[in-house]
């Protein structure tokens, strides 16, 4: 597969106060270092373990980042159609060798304000999401998957979005609750078409949502969160306290 857009090389800087900037040495020791992943035939199958050898640098391009609570980093990007992710004992320092989430090639957005994301649950699940591009401008699917033994193997993506209509489903953003429940929110395109179909005017786009409280095994139906947000926006989210997330987007009145 070929593409116009040459992978670039991810590069991390940490700053700022906190233990994970200022002193990195008390990662996880020198003597223990984590066992690195390949990935070898279907992603449903065992993968071999190579002997401990992280890597400097990450080839890639579009990076998220997230820290688990047992203070391990992770990242996920996109290389050549391919959602990747990796993680990091000592803050960035070295990765080990990333693996492949989805096994065949999609269109994955790259851009500024619409890239993978990487979320991670208390356990070891580890839960990406991204919109893959569509035919026709500005179309496209929210697409899920989780890893459920610490990163080391994903299972096949799955579309989000419920209403099979090749139209805009984007700019999605993933996040996990304290109770562990799933929350992904996208711009969404659905209720456009027949408002306008009713001779109705509709700004914009609305912004539409699906929840899982099983880790990600099911999610409920899509649900409508507002009407008339901005169709080229991200979305911004964050958790509650006591279950549940904040949801803020640009509104168009």
């Amino acid at each position: 597969m070929t593409r116009s857009v040459a992978s670039g090389l991810l590069i991390l800087v940490l700053v700022g106060c906190g233990r994970g900037a200022t002193r990195p040495s008390e990662s996880r020791p020198a003597s223990t270092p984590a066992p690195v992943q390949e990935e070898v035939g279907p992603l449903t199958e065992a993968v071999a373990v190579r002997p401990p050898g992280p890597v400097t640098q990450i080839r890639g391009q579009a990076p998220s980042l997230a820290f688990g609570r047992d203070e391990r980093l992770w990242v996920a990007f996109e290389e050549d159609g391919l959602v990747k992710v990796a993680s990091s004992w000592d803050f960035g320092t070295s990765f080990t060798h990333p693996v492949t989430v989805n096994s065949e090639p999609e269109k994955v957005e790259i851009n500024g304000e619409n890239r993978p994301k990487i979320q991670l649950g208390d356990d070891d699940t580890v839960y990406v999401s991204w919109t893959r591009k569509l035919p026709g401008r500005f179309t496209g699917d929210v697409r899920f998957s989780r890893s459920i033994d610490g990163g080391t193997t994903f299972e096949a993506p799955r579309t989000i979005n419920d209403d099979g209509l090749q139209i805009g489903h984007r700019f999605e953003s993933l996040g996990v609750d304290a109770l562990g429940h799933i929350y992904l929110a996208w711009i969404d395109k659905r209720d456009r078409g027949p408002a306008r179909q009713r001779g109705e005017a509709y700004r914009g786009a609305a912004v539409y949502s699906a929840v899982s409280t099983d880790r990600g095994q099911n999610f409920a139906e899509n649900q409508r969160v507002a009407p008339h947000a901005c169709e080229c926006c991200r979305i911004a989210m964050a958790p509650a306290p006591d279950g549940g997330v904040a949801v803020l987007w640009r509104h168009i009145f």
